[in-house]
């Protein structure tokens, strides 16, 4: 799911940023829309590195050797967006692009999941938006897979299955949902799904839901006030005890102390 697009500009010499030291679950998609910016991935830390102009993006999981700034004979500066993503079903893909292509992919800026993302980015400084889920991994979803239709990805039927399923579990994670249901609805048994879904994301279909359902509760409990009981309804939870109880033990601390964090 996106968890925040953001416009941003950079001068020769004083953009520079790094992946390295960063909790790796999320990935960033950077699509330069002017100038041009360098990269330098793994033990290629020094050199000319790898431009980054027009028509290019770099993604990359945080915590990875990855470092990047604006190039030093950009007449301009760089400008670009960049989306941070999260979930099991991203980070997958993500991955699956990188080892087949590296961390610089070719992209069209005019593609409309690339506008999508310059329009949720309009204006100055960093925009954070609060969007419901199911607009967020759909957005996230459009991305990647504009990403690999530029790199000539060929279908992968299991990989689109997981995906599907995916969507239809990030969506109402207030509500209860039979995993069998979206087994029907994605064609195949419910062991199947499991068994894909394991292979994929490492959890079973109920076990990814409830941690996403915790991890959107953690961006509710960062970016607003409401209370514990509420945040725990918004995200299935029958009770607060119960939420709290999850919350502990998944993240290490208690909502309370999450929040504004």
């Amino acid at each position: 799911m996106l968890a925040c697009v953001v416009r941003e500009s950079g001068r020769p010499g004083r953009y520079r940023h790094t992946a390295i030291g960063r909790t790796p679950d999320h990935i960033a998609v950077q699509v330069t829309l002017a100038g041009c910016g360098t990269v330098w991935t793994g033990q290629q830390q020094r050199g000319p590195g790898t431009p980054l102009p027009r028509g290019r993006c770099l993604v990359f999981r945080f915590g990875q050797q990855v470092r990047y700034a604006a190039a030093h004979d950009s007449p301009e500066p760089w400008t670009f967006v960049y989306a941070n993503i999260g979930g099991a079903a991203a980070l997958a893909m993500a991955d699956d692009l990188i080892a087949a292509h590296g961390h610089v992919l070719p992209v069209d800026p005019e593609l409309p999941a690339i506008d999508r993302l310059v329009r949720l980015a309009e204006g100055s400084g960093m925009r954070h938006r609060r969007l419901a889920v199911a607009a967020s991994a759909q957005i996230a979803c459009d991305l990647l897979c504009a990403l690999a239709a530029g790199c000539g990805e060929q279908a992968d039927p299991q990989r689109d299955l997981v995906e599907q399923a995916s969507a239809i579990l990030g969506r109402h994670l207030d509500r209860s949902i039979d995993i069998a249901d979206v087994a029907k609805t994605c064609g195949v048994s419910r062991e199947h799904l499991t068994r894909l879904f394991r292979r994929r994301t490492g959890l079973a279909p109920a076990a990814w839901r409830r941690r996403e359902r915790l991890r959107h509760a953690e961006v509710l409990l960062r970016s607003g006030t409401r209370p514990v009981g509420e945040v725990a309804a918004l995200v299935g939870f029958a009770t607060a005890s119960h939420f709290v109880h999850a919350f502990r033990t998944t993240f290490g601390h208690t909502p309370g102390w999450w929040r504004g964090r």
